[in-house]
């Protein structure tokens, strides 16, 4: 018996291994495939290479103003060892506050790996990718927001709603359908142990792409002009830039914009678009009292209008002695002889009643004037004389003319507001008159209606209306919607708008808006400065042909002559360093 043990024992050692070699290679030649593949697949993941599955908005030359390809930081909860530590560092790579990073860290049940930030700048990628955290990666992919991020109030943003991206403000918002349910492009990637993913160990999946575009009219490279000048020169407002043939929108610049994936601390304004925003377009609209008494061939302010304010003021000093030291003496060089026909500035215009407006321009006043130097000058006096000689309703009957009673936009629906929010002045009322003839309390404007309002005078006397869209198209080319620019209407005499322009130019080279006299090219331009803070500068290039016209809102300043034109000024050398020369037309 003691010699059968060794033999048993060898036997039974035998049939164990053979019947694990059975085992083995069963598992070899019958699950051998499925078992490489749940291997394989521990390795691989796959992803969206475009962040949002929605389609593309393209700028007038068909580059993409969203889904443009930059670093994107990539995580993946479920492989992250230290959340804490992880949240740390890259606080500190990309120069967040901690707390706001962590607050939107994905939860730990978060599944596989989400896009966390775009536009991650080459040396950080490169230094997120060396730490080799585990379950943070850094891979190019199609970032809905591009990091320059333009136009944020026009373009919008998305929020994850019902199991997809929804829109909710902006273009975003107003075409969600045609955005929604895009379907191309998955990245086939490997991971290794540590949960990395590198640029050189993925690949992409081609499909069928199905999405639809929107092709807008704005030029990517103005926009950014734009918003560029105004945060150069520190200062927040609204920029337009517009074709003045056919009113199509190149620039709607809003500043301070706001980061769509909210990674920021927004300014109290910062959702707020300027560029629809109503203020007091101050003596920017003495335009229009200009351009409708000419084309109603009024006889303009005379030395009628200054002689009566003149001799008001005499008998307020001589007759009123409570009153006299409100009432300055005027100088005797800027009386009017009772000869004259022209206009004399003397620095102040009096009403009736004794009340008064200065000249703010000219204390001692610009003395005689006709309408060209007027407007050049900007001269208060003249302005309130000629608007009580108008009254109030021919104003009001301009402004419609004009598209100052509303603001449309083609393809981009705004807010419906009232007349009363554009104009609201007593025609009976003097002092009303004046303030609207002054552009201050009364009347109200965007820089989307006095850039439409500013090329109906530069193009000689055609009203265009403003468009932002031109057509939506599939991804095979085919277009869906197509949302065409209208023809103009002629609502100044051509002869009129000719003389406004060649007023605008002289402004430019003798006035208020000298600041831009050493354009290139010319321009020709009205300054504005309101009693509330805000300034403008509206007009045009090049001064013979106008090409474009810009219009500029500062929130706050001196005057439009000072930071308004400083923008403006940026903007045109920007432009003609970018494309040469403007053609002429």
């Amino acid at each position: 018996m003691r010699r059968q043990a060794p033999f048993l024992i060898c036997c039974l050692v035998l049939i164990f291994f053979s019947l694990i070699s059975f085992r083995l290679g069963r598992i070899m030649l019958g699950q051998g495939e499925e078992l490489a593949a749940v291997a394989n697949a521990q390795q691989i993941r796959s992803l969206d290479y475009y962040q949002y599955a929605r389609g593309d908005i393209l700028d007038r030359k068909n580059r993409n103003i969203t889904n443009v390809q930059e670093n994107c930081l990539l995580l993946h909860p479920a492989m992250l060892e230290d959340r804490r530590a992880a949240q740390i560092f890259l606080a500190d790579v990309l120069d967040l506050p901690l707390e706001q990073l962590s607050s939107r860290f994905p939860g730990e049940d978060t599944p596989g790996f989400c896009v966390f930030k775009t536009g991650i700048p080459a040396e950080q990628a490169r230094e997120i990718q060396e730490a080799k955290l585990p379950g943070v990666s850094c891979l190019q992919l199609a970032a809905r927001y591009s990091s320059s991020q333009p136009a944020t109030q026009l373009i919008g943003s998305c929020r994850w709603e019902e199991g997809r991206w929804r829109g909710v403000s902006g273009l975003e918002a107003i075409y969600d359908s045609d955005l929604t349910g895009r379907q191309d492009k998955q990245i086939i990637a490997y991971v290794d142990a540590d949960g990395q993913m590198s640029q050189e160990n993925f690949y992409l999946l081609e499909e069928e792409p199905q999405y639809n575009r929107l092709e807008l009219c704005l030029d990517l490279d103005y926009q950014q002009i734009a918003e560029n000048a105004f945060r150069s020169a520190g200062h927040t407002g609204a920029c337009v830039i517009l074709d003045p043939e056919n009113g199509d929108l190149l620039a709607a610049a809003s500043v301070p914009g706001y980061d769509p994936y909210f990674f920021q601390d927004l300014e109290k304004d910062a959702y707020v678009n300027k560029v629809f925003s109503l203020y007091p377009p101050a003596s920017t609209f003495k335009c229009l009292l200009a351009a409708a008494a000419l084309n109603e061939g009024l006889s303009l302010p005379g030395a009628a209008d200054s002689q009566a304010s003149h001799r008001l003021q005499q008998e307020l000093a001589s007759g009123r002695e409570e009153e006299t030291e409100s009432v300055p003496e005027p100088a005797e060089e800027n009386i009017p002889g009772e000869e004259e026909g022209v206009f004399v500035c003397s620095g102040s215009y009096y009403f009736g009643d004794g009340r008064c407006v200065r000249c703010t321009s000219a204390a001692n006043g610009h003395g005689p004037l006709d309408l060209g130097k007027a407007l050049a000058v900007s001269c208060n006096c003249y302005f309130v004389a000629l608007g009580q000689s108008m009254g109030g309703e021919l104003i009001r009957k301009y402004c419609g003319k004009l598209g100052l009673c509303s603001q449309q936009l083609i393809a981009y629906p705004l807010a419906e507001d009232s007349p009363e929010d554009y104009l609201d002045f007593d025609d009976s009322v003097p002092a009303d008159l004046a303030n609207v003839s002054l552009g201050e309390r009364g009347v109200m404007l965007s820089p989307l209606q006095e850039a439409v309002f500013y090329a109906a005078l530069a193009n000689g006397g055609r009203l265009p209306q403003a468009r932002l869209l031109q057509r939506i198209s599939s991804s095979s080319g085919e277009v869906l919607r197509e949302f065409p620019a209208e023809e103009p209407e002629q609502v100044l005499d051509a002869e009129v708008a000719e003389q406004i322009r060649e007023m605008l130019v002289q402004a430019v080279e003798k006035g208020t808006a000298n600041a831009l006299s050493q354009s290139s090219e010319g321009a020709g331009a009205k300054t504005g400065t309101s009693e509330s803070g805000g300034v403008w500068i509206s007009g045009f290039v090049p001064a013979g042909e106008p090409q474009l016209v810009i219009v500029v809102h500062v929130d706050q300043g001196v005057a439009g002559g000072i930071e308004a034109a400083e923008i403006f000024h940026r903007i045109v050398q920007d432009i003609y360093a970018l494309e040469g020369e403007l053609e002429q037309a």
